[in-house]
């Protein structure tokens, strides 16, 4: 008892750590640079320490985000990541193939053959979202960070960062588990019981899914029946994601961009979520996540928010102020629970934020161009910030006699961008009222960033606008005209 409070046999681990400048030399930012474009990852036990990594920079942050710093490396060349993860104290970070380790000096050092690590074969990396430390296990410690190739599975424990285990190969398991030959794995997580990880393989289309569970206590694996591919739709858009639910039994959910699967209780309740409010077609999922409270939380990249809880099946749509509360997951009865445990978040634009379009001031009117035009957002009447984000313009009554300024080459395009034509192409039955939903924040895709496929037609005139001017509207010379454009935003996190 203290202070006439019970106090639960529990372990909680403390942790202050002050933040580490880094030093002049360290210059390179790190860029994240997959779809979305944020990306935050928490240290398992160290709850107040966390990386946020975004496509403008990374930062660190060791009490919750009261301060941080952005991470700068030395580097011979721009840190361009895909992921990380916390090895105890220290952050790994995924680049190009291979897994870095950010040093004491804010280096990037490439683990390989020494630690045990394939070089430039390396498809992911994962670390625990919960603490194993109370986990009762004897003599030995549970890793905490899992690397993947296409078959093989390579963990790491916090006391020996320097030797990675490969405790997988997925060629051993082919036979028994009935796993077929073009299949590779997709993803990995650390499944609901500590000791535990889960392997998801797959074809590269995300057919004849099977889900492994290696224990690495035991050095076991077995095969489950949670979401085998008989049973589901086949995952399309967007990589395969996995989580598990703290549980005594395994419990998941695992999700691309459109949809999510759930499988409670070792697969004996399994199905799709469905969603009560706007489909995830059109808000592709950004971010899941669960508490100690088996709630489930869903974010997506339009900043859209869907709850609900362990074992329901539909997903509700979350808009206007919406309330968290945080209690402790074990309170004794005497105890009083904390002060402003409860947070309201406003979702979505505040009521009121429009756009407005104005010309400079100083500048004249130019007939043939729209290049001294920029647009302020307003609350009611009062002034907020001009917009820096891309936007695209098309004309309220169909006119289509204007033209872009600049090819999609000119602007530096890594593949063909997306344009007016290409997104109706996409839609069925498509009608001028329509427009508004054919191209936005749901489906905007950045061409500056490169996926699979042919690279297009550089040379078409690039439809996207923004404050810098580079690119701009301009008018045909034989004729006058009256435009009334509708502007908008691409950005699904611009407010």
């Amino acid at each position: 008892m203290f202070m006439n409070c019970y106090i639960a046999p529990v372990t909680e681990i403390f942790h202050m750590h002050e933040s580490k400048k880094p030093p002049a030399a360290a210059t390179k930012p790190v860029y994240l640079v997959v779809n979305p474009s944020e990306k935050l990852v928490w240290h398992c036990c160290y709850y107040n320490k966390a990386v946020l990594m975004t496509d403008r920079g990374s930062f660190l942050t060791n009490d919750g985000f009261e301060t941080r710093e952005e991470i700068k490396v030395i580097f011979t060349s721009d840190a361009t990541i895909k992921d990380a993860a916390f090895l105890g104290e220290n952050i790994l970070f995924f680049i190009d193939g291979s897994i870095y380790l950010l040093t004491q000096e804010w280096q990037l050092l490439q683990l390989e053959i020494d630690q045990n690590l394939p070089k430039n074969t390396v498809k992911g990396i994962t670390s625990r979202i919960r603490c194993w430390k109370n986990y009762p296990i004897i003599g030995d410690t549970l890793s905490t960070v899992a690397v993947w190739t296409d078959t093989a599975l390579y963990l790491a424990k916090e006391n020996n960062m320097n030797n990675f285990t490969k405790n997988v190969e997925l060629t051993l398991l082919r036979s028994p588990f009935d796993i077929p030959e073009d299949s590779i794995i997709l993803t990995v997580s650390f499944a609901s019981y500590p000791a535990e990880v889960a392997i998801l393989t797959g074809t590269a289309l995300n057919q004849q899914l099977r889900l492994i569970i290696y224990n690495e206590v035991t050095n076991t694996s077995t095969l489950t029946s949670a979401f085998y591919s008989t049973k589901f739709e086949i995952l399309s858009g967007g990589p395969i994601n996995l989580i598990f639910f703290e549980s005594t039994s395994l419990s998941a959910l695992l999700w691309s961009d459109n949809n999510i699967y759930y499988s409670y209780n070792n697969n004996s309740d399994y199905g799709k979520m469905e969603v009560i409010g706007e489909p995830l077609t059109s808000n592709p999922v950004h971010q899941v996540v669960t508490d100690s409270s088996m709630n489930i939380l869903v974010k997506s990249t339009t900043n859209r928010f869907y709850h609900c809880k362990y074992g329901m099946t539909e997903l509700n749509q979350t808009t206007g102020i919406v309330s968290f509360e945080i209690v402790p997951s074990i309170s004794g009865i005497t105890c009083s629970l904390p002060e402003n445990r409860v947070k309201y978040f406003n979702i979505g634009c505040p009521k009121g934020r429009h756009l407005r379009v104005q010309r400079r001031w100083e500048l004249k009117c130019e007939r043939t161009n729209l290049t001294n035009y920029f647009i302020p957002g307003y609350d009611g009447d009062t002034f907020v910030k001009h917009v820096d984000a891309n936007f695209v313009v098309w004309e309220k009554n169909g006119r289509r006699d204007f033209f872009y300024n600049a090819t999609m080459k000119e602007v530096q395009c890594l593949q063909e961008a997306q344009t007016w034509d290409s997104m109706i192409s996409l839609t069925e039955a498509f009608s001028p009222d329509q427009t508004d939903k054919v191209w936005g924040p749901h489906n905007y895709r950045s061409c500056f960033e490169l996926t699979p496929g042919s690279f297009g037609n550089l040379t078409k005139p690039y439809e996207i606008l923004n404050s810098s001017g580079y690119n701009y509207l301009t008018w045909p010379k034989d004729h006058n005209a009256i435009y009334v454009f509708i502007i908008k935003i691409l950005d699904p996190n611009y407010r």
